[in-house]
């Protein structure tokens, strides 16, 4: 049996006998709104375009088979109303593809996000955010091999029975994320966030084997964040940030920072690196340029754990763009406007 299907199968039939854990990007700061609903509508600008790509095991040689692409869109509504205030509403969709059976989640969602200021001065800020909408998991089972298909005398047989219980190759549910987002402007020169968001809220169901009783529930996803922004000077910058998250039994720790350096309003430039706490799993570094309200990041996982025997140590590669439209000025000390970047 070839070693790279055999291995997928049985991955699958764990992830379907047990409760699934989500997809996560290194490069979690620069997709907002799978990181957390409460960041729907918090930058400077009039819209927010964002674009991330994940290739796990990345090779010059040969392509992945395990691809996760997000692209989302949010904007501001109401704002001369509200003054200080900040309401906005967004999109989000993301499709994600495991192993060679081509596992694969379609997520669509749409939510939105109040940002109410705490103080007179507004330096303080909370945000409140909502996300729903449907995820569809599927598999093309044709892909995989089964041993029941292995025949001693003529080899693989795809026409045989697999001789496993599947009730369907794909199935649809409705999904909800709550989340919220704590935004300080401490001096002119410093800011910070925290955030947590929860996923899953209902534990929604899925499987793909025939099932009995109330099995297979996905576990409901727990996620903290936060970073500092602290300037130095007319063009130095420093953000360090971190990540927790927590789902059934897995979990992940990923700390890091990044430097900037502006060259002028227009031009500034990010080099950074991370640091995946758990198991020693891996070393994030980026690189990052900035022009005129748009970002592009690109990161690579400098694998650690034993992971790397299994992916001949070949690490994940992450691109993002994210565009701000209508971008603006950013303000010293009044009001809270900025956008958690790292």
């Amino acid at each position: 049996m070839n070693f790279r299907h055999a291995l997928t199968a049985m991955l699958l039939f764990v992830c379907v006998a047990a409760q699934a854990q989500d997809i996560h990007f290194s490069q979690y700061y620069a997709s907002p709104l799978t990181l957390n609903p409460a960041m729907t509508a918090g930058f400077r600008g009039k819209y927010r375009f964002v674009a991330n790509y994940r290739n796990q095991w990345f090779s010059f040689l040969k392509s992945s088979s395990y691809v996760t692409y997000s692209g989302s869109f949010d904007m501001k509504l109401l704002k001369k109303k509200l003054r200080y205030d900040q309401f906005g509403i967004g999109v989000m969709l993301f499709n994600d593809k495991a192993g060679d059976g081509a596992l694969a989640n379609l997520t669509a969602m749409v939510g939105a996000a109040y940002h109410k200021v705490l103080d007179e001065s507004s330096r303080y800020s909370l945000a409140l955010g909502v996300l729903a909408g449907i995820t569809q998991r599927r598999i093309d089972f044709t892909k995989l091999l089964f041993e029941e298909q292995f025949d001693a005398n003529n080899g693989f047989i795809p026409t045989d029975p697999n001789g496993e219980p599947i009730e369907r190759s794909s199935f649809i549910y409705p999904d909800f994320t709550v989340g919220l987002l704590f935004r300080a402007r401490f001096t002119s020169d410093v800011t910070g966030y925290l955030g947590g968001s929860m996923f899953h809220l209902h534990k929604p169901k899925e499987y793909f084997l025939v099932q009995t009783g109330d099995k297979n529930r996905l576990s409901p996803r727990y996620l903290a964040h936060g970073g500092i922004d602290i300037g130095i000077g007319e063009h130095f910058s420093i953000n360090p940030g971190f990540l927790y998250l927590i789902q059934n039994t897995a979990s992940e720790v990923t700390a890091g920072f990044a430097f900037g350096y502006k060259f002028d309003k227009m031009n500034k430039f990010y080099v950074g690196s991370w640091y995946r706490v758990f198991d020693n799993d891996a070393v994030i570094a980026m690189l990052a340029y900035e022009y005129d309200g748009f970002r592009l990041g690109v990161s690579y996982d400098i694998n650690l754990s034993d992971l790397k025997l299994a992916s001949n140590n070949q690490g994940a590669i992450e691109l993002s763009l994210v565009y701000i439209y209508g971008k603006e000025e950013e303000r010293k000390i009044s009001p809270v406007d900025f956008c958690p970047q790292f």
